[in-house]
């Protein structure tokens, strides 16, 4: 049973974690987050993803966001607070099965939830959803229900299929040794269920073809940018940008490492006292270290993509604590491998760090009813029913939800990048010719000046030469003058 000091400390943990949590969980309309909000819409009207809508995120990720839309739109900006406790109840059934009760309920609610939410934390982005599924598979595997971790991976194939890797390694290593009979098809039966029932759903959806597309452009995708940053564009070069912009990340992965290498000793000195689910425990942070750390050596790009380090620190808490024989001594061991794997480098940075997320939530609460410009500007056709196409960058603000009904996207290509291969600005340029309106913004024309030049110039010069325009602040609104006059001759 858990005493009433341990009780009452959890839940004053609890709370505390709960409002960091929420203050610094809130979606923002700026940068990936306006475009979350925008294909998100995009799907609740009606458009097919990536052949309607176009991202390059898995399609579990978009359907979650677009089902938060449709009920409740407040929803679609406050996903992480489903995800996080749903990562702390997949941290809680692994840690019940290797620690006393008492810390698995502390490691949990507080230790995991502050993991997450640390420096290398960004809200509504897919590490955390895909943290928790993750976390989530490995809880029921640990405890046994094979099948239901089948189908656990299976659908983190269509949420965060970067981490897939790292858990089937985990699954592997979990087979061998708690050796249970019949886990093996279990789990082959659940997984491969999942798989399939996944890709008749986006066959009946209209998402299949461009799944397919989405995954071949995704693998080109992070060449582009590195070459386009000047990094090479290979493992090394990958962990060199990670290193670099990543001190948290990198801190976080060499101390994780190093309690791998202390938990496999105490393995080996406490071989007859441990149990298997202790055994398994460490086998998945090394897991985790490997998979992770490949992860980050082919794909990582940008800054959050360090998020998903803190899967190994959640997994290197469990792991070394369970190998503590002595009760006290295991509680300090706990709360000090929290501190030393959850990238804080002073008392000083996690005090400013809150400081910067309550000042986060105020801004982001505030942009949650915002009337993005593009909309404005879109609602303001004098046409009733009209085709559009988008030239900007990530900085359409989840536009697309507050359009008008009559207004159809017919560029599924709504946002692009200095760095967007030719093939992207191609099949604008095609759409364009086809549309009634085109909203131009600031951002796209940078492009007509930097390595795309070629590629932006002459859609640019087409939507001249083709349509009326005009401005209002940092972006233009290009009506076809045909398409206006043959609406008002309908009228």
């Amino acid at each position: 049973m858990i005493g009433r000091f341990q009780g009452a400390s959890l839940v004053l943990g609890s709370i505390a974690v709960a409002s960091l949590v929420a203050t610094g969980g809130v979606l923002s309309r700026g940068y990936d987050g306006g475009i979350f909000l925008s294909t998100s819409a995009g799907l609740v009207r009606g458009l097919p993803l990536y052949s309607g809508v176009w991202d390059n995120k898995d399609p579990l990720f978009y359907a979650a966001s677009a089902g938060a839309t449709a009920i409740m739109p407040v929803m679609a900006f406050v996903m992480d607070w489903i995800w996080i406790p749903l990562a702390g109840l997949g941290a809680f059934l692994i840690a019940r099965r290797v620690v006393p009760m008492p810390m698995a309920l502390m490691i949990a609610t507080i230790v995991t939830p502050l993991l997450i939410v640390g420096p290398l934390y960004e809200p509504g982005l897919t590490s955390a959803p895909g943290t928790a599924l993750a976390l989530l598979c490995l809880g029921v595997l640990m405890n046994r229900w094979f099948l239901l971790a089948g189908i656990g991976i299976g659908l983190l194939i269509f949420l965060k299929i970067m981490l897939v890797p790292g858990v089937l390694l985990c699954a592997l290593a979990a087979l061998i040794t708690l050796r249970e009979r019949g886990a093996w098809v279990r789990l082959a039966a659940g997984l491969a269920g999942t798989v399939a029932g996944g890709i008749v759903v986006m066959l009946l959806l209209g998402w299949l073809r461009g799944y397919a597309g989405m995954l071949q452009r995704n693998a080109e995708y992070s060449s582009t940018v590195m070459t386009y940053f000047g990094y090479e564009p290979s493992w090394w070069g990958h962990l060199s940008k990670f290193t670099r912009e990543s001190g948290a990340g990198t801190s976080m992965m060499s101390i994780s490492a190093g309690i791998f290498l202390a938990a496999v000793v105490l393995v080996l000195i406490r071989r007859h006292a441990v149990t298997r689910e202790q055994i398994v425990a460490v086998a998945w942070l090394g897991a985790c270290l490997v998979g992770i750390g490949l992860l980050l050596a082919l794909s990582y790009v940008w800054r959050h993509h360090a998020m998903a380090v803190s899967l190994v620190s959640v997994i290197a808490v469990i792991a070394i604590v369970g190998l503590v024989p002595w009760r006290p001594l295991a509680w300090t061991t706990l709360l000090a491998t929290a501190v030393l794997v959850s990238g804080w480098t002073s008392v000083g940075h996690f005090v400013e760090h809150i400081g910067y997320r309550f000042s986060e939530w105020a801004a982001a609460t505030l942009e949650i009813s915002e009337y993005p410009r593009d909309a404005r500007l879109l609602n303001t056709v004098p046409m009733s029913r009209f085709t559009y196409a988008r030239l900007g960058s990530n900085d359409d603000r989840g536009f697309l939800a507050s359009v008008r009904s009559g207004a159809e996207l017919a560029c599924p290509d709504f946002h692009a990048y200095d760095f967007s291969p030719t093939e992207t600005f191609s099949r604008l340029y095609e759409c364009v010719g086809t549309v009634d309106v085109v909203l131009v913004t600031d951002s796209f024309e940078e492009f007509a000046r930097g390595v795309n030049a070629g590629n932006a110039r002459p859609i640019l010069d087409y939507v001249d030469n083709s349509f009326g325009c005009i401005r209002l602040d940092d972006r233009r609104i290009c009506t076809r003058v045909a398409a206006l006059l043959g609406d008002l001759k309908g009228a």
